[in-house]
């Protein structure tokens, strides 16, 4: 009898681990389809279906793997693809269209939001913004990370000494002050880096 409840106990666990592996592979998946197919509005819903498991368990397994909510994901997924295109001389509108933005109040909206600043003070280089940064130490190594009044514009992987060349690179018409201020978007990053959920818009 004893023997036979060591093995219930063992195979509870061993189903255990089994779902822990089945939600973390479907969080995989999820930031996979939001990555893969960034002009679509992916919902909780049409993710859970795709990914085979419940919007509860997928909410809670994505936001332990990447330390954000699917949707704030999304957003950041597009916010990427419209740097890249802004980086390129696109136009701000083809470049929030062509980034899986729907709409010109999304572009303006979200992107700035998660850009850090208006699209168009992105594309010229940071004209007009006042950008504070700071340095720490993250699981990856050096991070440095600059932030506007609107939050995160920037997370770059460098040590001290090549910051703000790195930075002046990026923003060449930005104001770039070294500020201790933007440590509490630091400590956002470096926990969203660690899978730990944030608030900081990064």
């Amino acid at each position: 009898m004893r023997r036979a409840v060591r093995i219930g106990c063992m195979n509870d666990r061993t189903d255990n681990i089994r779902d822990d592996r089945t939600a973390a592979d479907a969080a995989r998946r999820a930031a996979e389809l939001i990555e893969s197919l960034p002009d679509h509005q992916h919902t909780l819903t049409t993710l859970s279906r795709e990914v085979g498991v419940s919007a509860d368990r997928l909410h809670r397994e994505f936001v332990r793997t990447y330390g954000v909510t699917p949707h704030k994901y999304q957003r950041a997924v597009r916010a990427g693809l419209m740097r890249d295109e802004l980086r390129s001389g696109a136009a701000v509108t083809r470049a929030g269209f062509d980034s899986g933005f729907g709409s010109s109040r999304a572009i303006y909206e979200h992107g700035s939001a998660t850009l850090g600043m208006p699209p168009s003070a992105y594309r010229s280089g940071g004209r007009g913004q006042h950008i504070a940064w700071a340095t720490g130490e993250s699981r990856l190594g050096p991070i440095v990370v600059g932030a506007t009044a609107r939050g995160v514009c920037c997370v770059l992987f460098a040590d001290a000494d090549s910051a703000e060349r790195q930075l002046r690179a990026e923003f060449p018409q930005a104001e770039l002050v070294f500020d201790g201020d933007a440590r509490g978007q630091l400590a956002g990053v470096i926990a969203l880096l660690d899978g730990q959920p944030t608030r900081a818009e990064v």
